[in-house]
């Protein structure tokens, strides 16, 4: 494994996920076979100074490396990683940001189907070219550098300074009154699921919630003339989280009294 590592300068991890990834054939000694891609590998455990470790048969390299896209590195210079865009930002004289800013975004993001360096905004349903490369010894996602531009626009990188006109969580939790559902913690949690399409609840309210900088890090905020809506919404959904619990523990006595019918 190591000298595959060497080979296409990745890390050793790596080759083990995609190894691992792979069941033994008890019919054939030696054999594995990728369950999703249906390929077989000779694979053996032999010594290697005085180690025992899984070797692949060297006639497979070349196939290994091109079924796992291991020999198709991304080039460094076309693909910018979070902390490189922070960089850029803080050279350009938009905004001193950091990695997290950019991470917050990049957790919104969302595969598409079919496609392994193209993801989606659920909520502007806009595509971006993502990617991975080599950084640091570990392999990091990275946004090509041509998407660079419109990715800072979409999100407005170079302009989310916190505004009177946005509500964090915590200002949230103070208007509402402490109660069991208003939480600072349990709002952002909230207000995250407004970005989510899926959420039909909340989905009325994702024009209203805008990551915004509160105390040097990224977190949903709300724009204060949508409270009154929001409150509503959770409300709703604790309602539902309730009901959702009597109908569960309904459902549970029910099937305790007919297993105690059965019994006799």
């Amino acid at each position: 494994m190591k000298d595959i590592a060497l080979h296409y300068n990745v890390l050793v991890p790596l080759v083990l996920q995609k190894i691992k990834g792979c069941r033994k054939d008890r019919a054939r000694p030696g054999i594995r076979i990728d369950g999703q891609k249906k390929i077989e590998w000779r694979i053996e455990r032999r010594s290697v100074q005085h180690t025992h470790m899984e070797c692949l048969h060297a006639s497979q390299l070349e196939a290994f490396g091109k079924t796992y896209r291991l020999d198709t590195p991304y080039k460094t210079d076309e693909w910018l990683t979070r902390g490189e865009i922070a960089e850029r930002l803080m050279q350009d004289g938009l905004r001193q940001v950091d990695g997290s800013a950019v991470s917050s975004v990049f957790a919104r993001l969302k595969i598409k189907q079919n496609t392994t360096d193209l993801r989606y905004d659920p909520k502007t349903m806009k595509e971006w070219r993502i990617g991975k490369k080599r950084h640091k010894l570990k392999i990091i996602i990275c946004l090509h550098t041509d998407d660079f531009d419109g990715f800072c626009r979409e999100y407005r990188l170079d302009a989310l300074e916190y505004s009177h006109d946005f509500l964090s969580p915590l200002e949230i939790s103070k208007q509402m009154g402490q109660t069991f559902y208003t939480y600072p913690p349990r709002i952002e949690k909230y207000l995250k699921a407004c970005l989510d399409q899926d959420n039909m609840m909340g989905k009325h309210l994702s024009h209203s919630v805008e990551y915004r900088y509160v105390c040097g890090s990224p977190q949903p905020c709300l724009r204060r003339n949508a409270l009154p809506a929001f409150i509503a919404f959770q409300k709703a959904e604790a309602a539902r989280q309730s009901a959702e619990q009597q109908a569960r523990a309904l459902n549970y006595r029910e099937e305790r009294r007919r297993q105690e019918l059965k019994s006799w």
